[in-house]
């Protein structure tokens, strides 16, 4: 199933981008001034998808070889379900707080590391930084409040905050959420109502939440 998966994970990480850049560039004002600031967003955007390359690539080379030589049990789920601005995320914030009981993934997870590997390497530059006094935890703390300052007021953002399990799907530019930085707002409402929707883009989503509860198997966990 993962020799499947693979590359339909790579044809819908590249056509989503293409489709979402090719709709900025059509909104995009393009005078003398802003040329450059046009060419940056391409490059960052491209970047982007290069990197979520990479993400995709390290989960597939992970589940084949855990389906050689891995068993996985399945796990108890709590789904927060609600409509905007009806207390799903006021919620999950409490839950967050049971940490003996459940897990959710934290921004840096959902972004930097759905691949079990990755996980563990950062959770160890952690470690390393704990050493050390934690300066580099404090200097991304002291950029955030710089960055979400006026955001914070609605959503409270961090690395290490718990999120919502849709940001997961960043890296098939199949979130939402992305549509306050690419593509128009339109495009992103079929994911709402799971209409046409690849399966495929579900397949990835279950295995970044299991490659989570594998590091956290005695508890369980809220999306």
């Amino acid at each position: 199933m993962i020799l499947y998966l693979y590359p339909q994970w790579l044809r819908i990480s590249t056509c989503q981008f293409f489709k979402l850049l090719t709709e900025s560039m059509c909104l995009f004002p393009f005078r003398p001034n802003s040329i450059h600031k046009f060419v940056l967003v391409t490059l960052l955007s491209i970047c982007a998808l290069l990197i979520s390359y990479i993400h995709l690539s390290v989960v597939f080379v992970e589940q084949v070889l855990f389906s050689l030589f891995v068993s996985f049990k399945a796990y108890p789920t709590v789904f927060i379900i609600g409509p905007p601005r009806s207390g799903t995320t006021r919620m999950h914030k409490l839950l967050a707080k049971d940490v003996e009981t459940f897990s959710s993934m934290k921004m840096w997870e959902l972004f930097f590391a759905p691949a079990i590997s990755q996980k563990l390497i950062l959770i160890c530059l952690g470690k390393i930084d704990e050493l050390f006094g934690a300066p580099f935890f404090r200097l991304i703390q002291y950029f955030e409040k710089k960055i979400f300052k006026d955001f914070n007021r609605i959503h409270k953002l961090g690395l290490f905050n718990v999120e919502e399990d849709a940001l997961i799907l960043f890296h098939l530019f199949s979130c939402y959420h992305m549509s306050f930085l690419i593509g128009k707002e339109r495009s992103y409402s079929h994911l709402n109502y799971d209409k046409g929707v690849p399966k495929a883009v579900w397949a990835y989503y279950k295995i970044c939440v299991d490659n989570h509860m594998r590091l956290n198997s005695k508890k369980n966990v809220f999306i």
